[in-house]
């Protein structure tokens, strides 16, 4: 696998992805952590993510802005924008001239500027790696993202948002700073390409748009999958917003414990996506569904009736873990089913939907938490969490829908099944 980083395009572009990530770390928990640290209030904190969630919506656009100019182009302006805005955020909270408004403007647009960036790089990977290389690219991209992310999430937490926001937000600028500088050093022509494509695409017809919602109805596993994702992200959504209540309220732990909590949970999606082809390659889809759907809610309902700080950080681990198997398990799926000349607006529709469906989570658990409490918030989300599993794993068994796809490896005969063979014959 680490062949591929003889490749100094390959470096730069990875580099530039863990950089980029640990910087988008630093912004949310920064964030988040400055405004439950000034408002002690779930409810701002859920209508905050819920317009972070909204402004993800244009993504739903992203893809055309993408197919149509340079890749490359769009990461530098998306890393300087986001320069821009952090260090102006960073400056305002240092000089004690902090606004509400300024703020939710800055992190949205840093937010927009953010959305442009994985995709354009994703999309701009197949031109610097051969095809046969890409999941090992792929591969490599995912653990350099969960590194990023958990080295950002413990940087903020456990050592600058203790002593100064201002700080954190400053390291955070320069971070998109370091991002640009390796994204430049990438050699690549794109320009004959993104020329062809703009002089003979248009803007997506009614009729393209419908055939992938015709498709989806049409395709048993993919109707069943495709809102499957979209309640899992909502059942979700008290453990992208609500851990920094979580943290102060229940553990007593305050950002130290905010920071390690969000530490665990990526480091957990890293390990499972590192074992989930393994467990692919061992198991049926439908043991795979079932081992990482059932352990996955029973370690969210078990997060939230224990306020041991150690144990929480065990099961937010392994709910990261169950979490990163289940959806390597999806995406595998669907990118065995869908046809290539629909993949990317199938891609670009359900990725649509759970923008819609997670900023709404965000708002109505941050209603519930502070109508009901956070203790009985994430125990509801680990309860919704695991009907949404059952009536997946149901519909499933009985349609035999698992069935239809494996991915598990033929075994190699052995000299001693050709023997047998040889004998029986």
């Amino acid at each position: 696998m680490l062949g591929i980083l003889t490749d100094s395009n390959f470096r730069k572009i990875i580099l530039g992805q863990a950089v980029s990530r640990f910087g988008d770390s630093m912004t949310t928990i920064a964030g988040m952590w400055l405004i439950w640290d000034m408002t002690k209030s779930a409810k701002i904190l859920g209508l905050f993510s819920f317009c972070l969630g909204a402004i993800a919506l244009i993504g739903f656009f992203s893809g055309i802005l993408i197919d149509r100019y340079s890749k490359k182009r769009i990461m530098l302006i998306s890393d300087l924008s986001r320069f821009v805005l952090i260090l102006t955020l960073a400056l305002f909270l240092y000089f004690n001239h902090f606004s509400w408004i300024l703020f939710l403007v800055l992190m949205c647009l840093s937010n927009l500027m953010g959305i442009l960036f994985t995709p354009s790089q994703r999309t701009l990977l197949p031109q610097i790696v051969a095809k046969e290389e890409l999941p090992e690219a792929n591969g490599l991209l995912f653990v350099v993202e969960q590194v990023g992310l958990v080295g950002g999430a413990f940087l903020t937490g456990a050592i600058l948002i203790p002593f100064s926001s201002s700080l954190a937000f400053f390291i955070n600028s320069l971070t998109f700073i370091l991002s640009f500088v390796f994204i430049v050093g990438i050699k690549v022509n794109e320009e004959k390409n993104n020329q062809k494509r703009k002089e003979k695409e248009k803007w997506k017809s009614k009729e393209e748009f419908l055939e992938v919602w015709k498709y989806i109805y049409s395709t048993p596993l993919l109707l069943l999958t495709t809102p499957l994702v979209a309640l899992l992200f909502f059942s979700f959504a008290p453990f992208l917003i609500l851990l920094s209540q979580w943290s102060d309220e229940v553990l007593k732990k305050g950002a130290f414990g905010y920071s390690m909590l969000e530490i665990c949970y990526p480091a957990g999606m890293l390990l499972g996506g590192i074992l989930a082809s393994k467990i692919l390659a061992r198991f049926d889809l439908k043991i795979a569904f079932t081992i990482s759907l059932g352990f996955g809610s029973a370690s969210i309902i078990y997060f939230s009736i224990t306020e041991n700080f150690i144990i929480s950080l065990i099961l937010i681990l392994l709910v990261g873990f169950f979490i990163s198997v289940s959806n390597v398990s999806l995406v595998s799926i669907q990118q065995v089913i869908v046809p290539f000349e629909i993949r990317g607006r199938y891609l670009s529709t359900s990725q649509s939907i759970n923008n819609i469906i997670l900023p709404v989570g965000y708002l109505l658990w941050g209603l519930l938490s502070d109508s009901l409490g956070i203790m009985f918030t994430f125990f509801a989300s680990g309860i919704f969490f695991t009907i949404s599993s059952c009536i997946f794993l149901i519909i499933g068994f009985r349609k035999k829908l698992f069935n239809e796809i494996t991915f598990k490896k033929e075994r190699t005969p052995n000299h001693t099944d050709i023997l047998n063979a040889k004998g029986e014959s």
